[in-house]
């Protein structure tokens, strides 16, 4: 009888936390909801986390703007720069990556670009890897294949953030070691943006333009 409950149970919490379009629910750690799927055609599974960030959307942008603080947050980047701003919205970045040997050493080059809704001040921030925007690096790998999208929704006690991730740093990686890896690295990111926005440090620079 003990043992139909237990299914019973895990039942319940498996519907509670499944999700459309092949997601599925993996852990929580930190308050971070993790999930993942496996799109056809390709061996690296992507990513979705769930997280509220106790801060104004506003506040929220300008950390996620701020391309010098990278290192502090974003998983095993050791140096960031911005290459391009476009406008206030649109910039293109560099992002060095330290591995750990015998590993290689990678870097991207990003482009990402921010936009608000008027009516729900809903904000979206969508990125993609454009490997030729600078030159090649001696003896660093460069991703090319990298999607992140960061989903922002006002709420009265902070904001609530979906965020998406698929990267594949290929060379050295095999798509098992990626697997086994995803659902580690973008926690410790998020993990880190969240340390970093509740230290206060862009409270008194939020993003103007952004309606909270």
């Amino acid at each position: 009888m003990k043992i139909l409950v237990l299914l019973f149970n895990v039942l319940i919490i498996n519907a509670l936390y499944a999700q459309g379009d092949g997601w599925k629910y993996q852990k929580t750690v930190d308050g971070i909801n993790i999930y993942t799927k496996t799109n056809e055609g390709d061996p690296i599974r992507e990513v979705k986390l769930q997280v509220h960030f106790n801060r104004k959307m506003s506040v929220v942008v300008a950390g996620l703007q701020d391309v010098s603080s990278y290192p502090k947050w974003v998983y095993r980047a050791s140096y960031s720069e911005k290459v391009k701003t476009i406008n206030q919205w649109e910039i293109i970045y560099y992002n060095f990556l330290d591995f750990p040997w015998p590993l290689t050493d990678r870097d991207v080059v990003v482009y990402n670009k921010i936009e608000q809704n008027a009516k729900t001040k809903q904000v979206l921030s969508t990125s993609y890897a454009k490997p030729d925007a600078t030159a090649l690096k001696k003896d660093i790998a460069r991703i090319s294949d990298m999607r992140s999208k960061w989903i922002l929704k006002p709420e009265p006690s902070g904001v609530y953030a979906e965020y998406y991730f698929l990267s594949n740093p290929g060379g050295d990686f095999p798509a098992w070691a990626i697997n086994a890896a995803i659902d580690d690295a973008p926690v410790k990111t998020i993990q880190g943006l969240k340390k970093l926005l509740e230290s206060g440090k862009f409270d008194g620079s939020p993003n103007k333009e952004i309606v909270d």
